[in-house]
């Protein structure tokens, strides 16, 4: 029956009662409150009630659901000496009353009245004691049946104290927020006892790993030790020091290997002890890692950009002619592979000196030249080259994208110009007239207006820039010019005679450090499993990079969700123009420019890669004359960095030969638990101190049988 149902029920017999019977509202009321408890107990189920106890009556006051039981037991066992009685103290019951699990949201509660026994045994100096109920009740004073306290335990060990009072008070339960306190660390408490006492010397490995309960936060710092052989919590402990980790791992007498991070005071309690100590390799790889990455930053800039095709070259700057010097870093563009990118993507004026500057801030940047020296040789401010060089990669794919469109349609419209009147004067009456030479040759180089007009006015002209525009409109008009300039604006008649070829893709990758360090991480991937047969299928393909990868890897949003595709449109999931750059580039085979720009201006990328190669060699072999290769060879590095790692090594040396000898140790189950901790912290709201953190983490382990305390009795339903 559900709450809904109890209250319908309830109402209708007492409005019943009052019409059919004719008696009082009070009488009314509590004639309902028995008639709704009687119907209602038929179908209530009693989970774990002992065989003991009779059902007399159940009650429902309009709040709570009350159970009266009886004991007929004709025996019991002593709680002290655990030796069974059957002699009773008196016929006289003694009734207490116990909360169970609520029924659809009304707590329930059972009036037992239980029987009183005389301990037989002349020995124990228990003379008398109440029934127990194993299995249903938890011990003498207790006023929560096991299924409740078991209910409050699963409810609050994963979230706060006073959120789970809520939960629990709406699912019936009378209870306060104190209460479910007591109650997790009068269970926790046993379980951290049993840890350090019944089952001491069951403990053979540990991990151990320090934590602060406030981040940032030193004077919060604490131990987590953690079985790693069942992969349970065994305490939080305050502090951090080596004089305490000596006193906790003392109290397992037949410890074997202690797995710790590089802290000096947990391999001082392991070595006091003369215990096996283990350097987790994974804080060692982090190590290493941290090493090449603080390496990469102190060396290379904060942004490198690297172009990307076959027609970057090296220009020479020491001689004056256009002689073409093969470099190993191409950086710039001839004249005439640029002229004729302007002419394919039809720039303006104002867009090919943009396009133009752009190419000449990417020229000096990749010769080591900073913004303010970059806004010396060139005239332009700094903020403007700053913003040149904040646009490259768009600006250089804007063109790139343009030319695709010539190559795809040739014969299509050019974006449409201002136009001139029919009626408007004939060309030769322009001012313009007396330059037309120019303004013809010009507009066969490919030259737009602004460019002619900044010419012809070093020739003398006075008149404004729309004068020219409208008079290289008129020219295009007319067929005065023996059809040099055809009426038809397409590209086939324009000054080309034809589509040239298209020229080779260039484009530029704008690298930070950040995604060197990845990248170095990636090479040193591929070379761990190069030569073995399952290789992770990101590295099968050496062109594509791990960003690659995971975007061609990425499944569509339309096809996760199955939404219609024209909802997809309208929620704007599709690909974006973003996406569509990402894929023009994709198609660039970049990898080969990339790596050769990396290894010839920057040698520290190679040096870092080797460098993980070298560490890993060791480390995935178990090979402890590996590692005294690898710290010979490094411990005295040009890079301070590296150079430090590997006396750290040495420093630790036995360590991490144990880390060797021992692959399967590791202080990931210790990481993990780590991780749970701060979680139950904030979602406490950060106000959990260490024996509750302690206490909710060692019952997170418990499975709800181990949680009862005695026999546990079949379940049985009682009506």
């Amino acid at each position: 029956m559900t709450n809904e149902s109890i209250d319908s029920l309830y109402e209708i017999i007492k409005g019943t009662a009052i019409d059919v019977l004719e008696i009082t509202e009070e009488a009314a009321t509590n004639f309902a409150q028995l008639a709704t408890a009687q119907v209602a107990g038929f179908f209530l189920r009693f989970d774990n009630v002992p065989g003991c106890l009779i059902l007399k009556n159940v009650i429902f006051n309009g709040k709570r659901f009350i159970a009266e039981w009886e004991s007929v037991s004709t025996q019991s066992n002593c709680p002290l000496c655990g030796k069974p009685s059957k002699q009773e103290h008196s016929r006289h019951l003694y009734g207490e009353m116990v909360q169970d699990v609520g029924i659809q949201g009304f707590p329930l509660w059972h009036n037992i009245n239980r029987k009183k026994y005389i301990c037989t045994a002349d020995y124990c100096i228990q003379k008398n004691f109440m029934e127990g109920f194993p299995g249903f009740i938890e011990k003498r004073y207790s006023r929560m049946t096991v299924n409740l306290v078991d209910q409050v335990l699963n409810t609050a060990v994963n979230t706060s104290s006073r959120a789970a009072a809520k939960i629990l008070q709406e699912q019936g339960a009378e209870i306060s927020r104190d209460t479910i306190i007591r109650i997790i660390l009068r269970r926790g408490a046993k379980e951290v006892e049993k840890n350090f006492y019944d089952n001491a010397s069951e403990v053979f490995n540990v991990g151990i790993d320090d934590i602060n309960l406030r981040k940032g936060d030193s004077s919060t710092s604490c131990m987590v030790i953690v079985n790693l052989d069942t992969g349970k919590l065994l305490s939080i402990v305050r502090g951090t020091t080596g004089e305490t980790a000596e006193q906790v791992l003392a109290m397992f007498p037949n410890l074997e290997i202690v797995s710790r991070d590089r802290s000096t005071a947990m391999a001082s309690a392991a070595q006091a002890l003369d215990k096996t100590s283990v350097a987790d390799r994974f804080h060692i790889t982090a190590n290493m890692h941290d090493a090449i990455e603080r390496t990469l930053r102190e060396t290379l800039p904060k942004t490198m950009y690297i172009p990307v095709g076959d027609s970057w070259v090296c220009l020479s700057s020491s001689n004056e002619s256009d002689d073409i010097v093969v470099a190993n870093v191409p950086y710039s563009l001839t004249e005439n592979d640029v002229t004729q990118r302007v002419r394919m993507a039809r720039l303006s004026g104002k867009a090919e000196q943009t396009y133009r500057n752009t190419l000449r801030v990417l020229e000096l940047t990749l010769q080591g030249k900073f913004a303010a020296e970059i806004s010396e040789i060139m005239g332009i401010p700094t903020e403007k080259i700053r913003k040149l060089r904040s646009g490259m990669r768009e600006t250089i794919f804007d063109v790139e994208k343009k030319i695709d469109e010539l190559i795809a349609n040739p014969h299509g419209s050019r974006r449409k110009q201002k136009s001139v009147s029919i009626s408007a004067r004939h060309s030769s009456k322009s001012k313009v007239e007396p330059y037309r030479d120019t303004v013809v040759a010009m507009r066969k180089e490919g030259k737009g207006h602004m460019a002619i007009y900044n010419e012809i006015c070093k020739l003398g002209f006075k008149g404004s820039h729309s004068t020219v525009d409208n008079y290289i409109i008129k020219l295009e008009r007319e067929s005065s010019i023996d059809r040099e300039i055809m009426d038809k604006r397409s590209v086939s008649h324009d000054y080309f005679g034809s589509v040239p070829e298209r020229p080779s893709r260039i484009s530029v990758r704008i690298y930070s450090v950040k995604t060197v360090y990845r990248r170095v991480l990636s090479k040193i991937k591929e070379h761990r499993y190069e030569n073995t047969e399952e290789e992770p299928e990101s590295d099968n393909n050496p062109s594509v990079t791990p960003t690659e990868t995971r975007r061609n890897n990425a499944i569509p949003a339309r096809n996760r969700m199955d939404l219609p595709l024209e909802l997809v449109n309208v929620l704007k999931w599709g690909n974006t123009d973003s996406a569509e750059k990402n894929q023009v580039a994709i198609e660039v085979n970049h990898e080969a420019s990339v790596e050769h720009y990396m290894s010839s201006i920057h040698p520290v990328y190679d040096y870092m890669i080797q460098f993980g190669v070298d560490y890993h060699n060791f480390m995935d072999n178990s090979d402890p004359t590996g590692l005294l290769e690898f710290i010979e060879k490094y411990k005295n590095d040009s890079y301070w960095r590296l150079a430090k790692f590997a006396n750290g090594l040495q420093m630790d040396i036995d360590a991490v030969k144990n880390t060797l000898l021992h692959p399967n140790i590791s202080n990931g189950l210790v990481e993990g638990i780590n991780n749970i901790i701060k979680s139950i912290k904030r979602v406490g709201g950060g106000k959990a101190k260490i024996d509750l953190l302690t206490a909710k983490m060692v019952i997170r382990h418990l499975t709800k049988a181990s949680r009862m305390v005695g026999n546990i009795i079949p379940l049985q339903a009682t009506s």
